[in-house]
């Protein structure tokens, strides 16, 4: 690389070996072609307001006959799919609370398991609806050992795919209103009845002859007069369960396909985020920027230089990492202007607290801190995981060494009043030399690769 092609970030104006070169010269930035079938109607979207992916799951509704397989092929979904926050929700552990008589019926295997009566469908559309709307749930543990739901709490949020399975997961009108697809796995009753002698008696330890009875009192007669009409409610019918491997393959191309038109809508929502705001640092109050230095512009010229060495690069991103960390527990403090006269005469423009602390908790303030921030996305869906955990937008200071305009905008259109600390800033078009001297733009590779956790953690 030629050293005529450097532009160096230091007090001086030498040109030598710094990292930042003309990017827009030598590797133009070229924006990736689109696709007009896939395009979404973003015109409809709002470009004021973030969506979370985990506000909007996919739920898929498995019912069946008791051993039909519906766990065997909700698994099988789980792996084919392999997306991150998959949740599982099992109908065995929304069983109701037995009173002491009905739990000795349930000992001596007299008490209907099988019936909807014996689930809570209330407790279950409750939590699916919180799950449905993003927000953290509770989900109670039955324990078939003892009849009755143990202490423990098993606590979901954020799930991106909720498989809801049970018998009767197909049966109530307000569960199949919420779900996205509904399916349904006709097993014979005759290898439904094997499978689960096998489970009662290896898992839950019941005896052959009280399985026996419960299956021909109870699960028999409630599979064909309760669970099997609710197949009318199915969008796909599997029979034979796990076996019937095509007609599984189909429903997961299936899942698969509707899970990639989602994350192109939320992509394509993030994209709006910002569009068309204005951006005046001066304007934002809560946008705090180092300030430009021969100190600071020294560490920037070391940082970028692309012969710094990783221990150097590790010891002068740490001083910088100091100088924001600092910076924003300055905007933790109301400082106003004070003029103080010395005793020889002369004034001093100086600050002090304009509000008196005596012992007052102030509560809990949140940092959350990225060494890099390029679209925004991964820091605006942090802050709503905040934000959904009852924590202020005032609260949260978001740190970070290099950001984008285009970040900026979308941080603060979604979040006004989140507090952003930042060591440097890219424009999106015309560079304002107030804080970007060295016209870096949102395209300029520095700003759109995270080179500092591969320098830093020595993985480049």
């Amino acid at each position: 690389m030629s050293p005529t092609h450097l532009t160096r970030i230091a007090p001086d104006e030498g040109r030598e070996s710094s990292f930042f070169t003309s990017i827009r010269e030598l590797e133009p930035h070229t924006p990736a072609g689109t696709n007009p079938e896939k395009n979404v109607a973003l015109e409809n979207l709002s470009c004021d307001t973030y969506v979370p992916p985990w506000t909007e799951p996919y739920v898929i509704g498995v019912a069946g006959f008791s051993g039909s397989g519906k766990t065997s092929v909700s698994e099988r979904i789980i792996s084919e799919l392999n997306t991150p926050w998959t949740v599982l929700l099992l109908f065995d552990n929304f069983y109701k609370e037995l009173s002491a008589a009905e739990s000795q019926q349930a000992f001596a295997c007299n008490y209907d398991f099988d019936t909807p009566n014996a689930i809570d469908l209330d407790l279950v559309v409750e939590k699916l609806t919180l799950l449905k709307q993003g927000k953290k749930t509770d989900i109670p543990v039955y324990s078939f050992s003892h009849h009755n739901r143990t202490e423990k709490k098993i606590t979901i949020y954020g799930a991106n795919v909720i498989i809801i399975e049970g018998i009767y997961a197909l049966y109530d009108q307000r569960l199949l209103d919420l779900m996205d697809i509904k399916v349904f796995v006709d097993t014979d009753l005759d290898v439904c009845l094997a499978r689960r002698l096998t489970r009662d008696i290896l898992y839950r330890g019941r005896d052959l002859a009280g399985a026996l009875r419960q299956w021909e009192t109870f699960v028999k007669p409630n599979a064909t007069t309760s669970v099997y009409p609710t197949i009318r409610n199915a969008d796909l019918v599997i029979p034979r369960g796990l076996d019937n491997t095509r007609a599984i393959d189909l429903m997961i191309k299936h899942i698969q396909k509707q899970l990639t038109l989602k994350s192109e809508l939320h992509l394509a929502r993030l994209k709006l985020l910002g569009r068309g705001v204005s951006f005046d640092v001066s304007r934002l109050a809560n946008l705090k920027i180092l300030p430009v230095n021969n100190h600071t512009a020294g560490i920037h010229s070391i940082l970028f230089d692309v012969h710094t060495g990783r221990t150097d690069f590790i010891f002068y991103f740490d001083r910088i990492a100091h100088l924001l960390v600092e910076a924003a527990l300055d905007t933790l403090q109301n400082y106003s202007p004070k003029k103080v006269t010395c005793a020889n005469g002369y004034t001093f423009d100086g600050v002090v607290q304009s509000l008196e602390l005596v012992a007052v908790s102030i509560g809990s303030i949140y940092f959350l801190l990225d060494a890099q921030i390029i679209s925004g996305a991964g820091a605006v869906m942090a802050i709503q995981v905040l934000i959904d955990h009852k924590v202020e937008q005032k609260n949260i200071v978001l740190i970070s060494y290099l950001l984008t305009e285009i970040a900026v905008k979308r941080i603060l259109n979604v979040f006004p009043e989140v507090t952003i600390v930042v060591g440097k800033i890219s424009n999106t078009d015309s560079p304002d030399p107030a804080y970007n001297q060295e016209g870096f733009k949102d395209a300029d590779w520095p700003f759109r690769t995270r080179f500092v956790d591969l320098l830093y953690f020595g993985t480049a």
